[in-house]
């Protein structure tokens, strides 16, 4: 994987994803619009990647990208030397894992009327929702650790945004949350225009 291939891009290819990437960057202050903004940034990183992997298929190009050790080291760095970045990143943190909407729809536990994100995890655990992300999330917990704010475990767990707001799931549920499309939002964005790579 080359994260410069970017760059030798044919001009057409570049300016689409750019011009997707800016549209959700001017979004990012605006509340109302996260829906809106996640997903012309995702149009963009999405486009990206499968330039810099040559891999089209989703899963395939996101393996790839979590194993790259340019972007661990971009996000540490940026986690490190950027406020609002950690910030936003940390927020988003504390709502893993993200489970599988789909799942929720189907065994009828959309419209929870529980505000508290450990209490809302606890019920969809005990109630055998078991699709989430990221996938090692009760290996950390059993272990009496935090799962890591790295590279890898977040680009897992707003891929599992991704695919919850991608695969029309309408119904109003915990996953489907404002502030949970809001923070997966603000940390893809902030990422990839804080570490320069769009």
């Amino acid at each position: 994987m080359d994260l410069s291939s970017f760059t030798v891009l044919h001009a057409e290819g570049q300016r689409l994803v750019k011009g997707w990437f800016n549209r959700a960057y001017e979004l990012k202050d605006d509340d109302n619009e996260s829906f809106e903004g996640f997903i012309f940034a995702w149009f963009a990183v999405n486009g990206w990647a499968a330039c810099v992997t040559a891999k089209d298929r989703d899963l395939e190009y996101i393996k790839f990208l979590g194993r790259s050790l340019d972007l661990r080291e971009k996000f540490a760095t940026l986690l490190a030397n950027d406020t609002g970045f950690f910030l936003v990143a940390n927020k988003f943190h504390e709502f893993w894992p993200i489970f599988k909407a789909q799942d929720i729809r189907r065994a009828g536990h959309h419209g929870l009327n529980i505000n508290n994100r450990k209490e809302i995890i606890d019920y969809y655990f005990k109630n055998g929702i078991s699709a989430y992300d990221p996938i090692c999330w009760q290996f950390h917990q059993s272990a009496g650790e935090e799962i890591p704010l790295d590279w890898p475990h977040t680009l897992h767990a707003i891929y599992r945004v991704r695919n919850n707001l991608f695969h029309g799931e309408k119904s109003a549920h915990s996953e489907m949350d404002q502030l949970i499309v809001k923070l997966a939002f603000q940390t893809l964005i902030r990422f990839f225009r804080g570490a320069e790579i769009l």
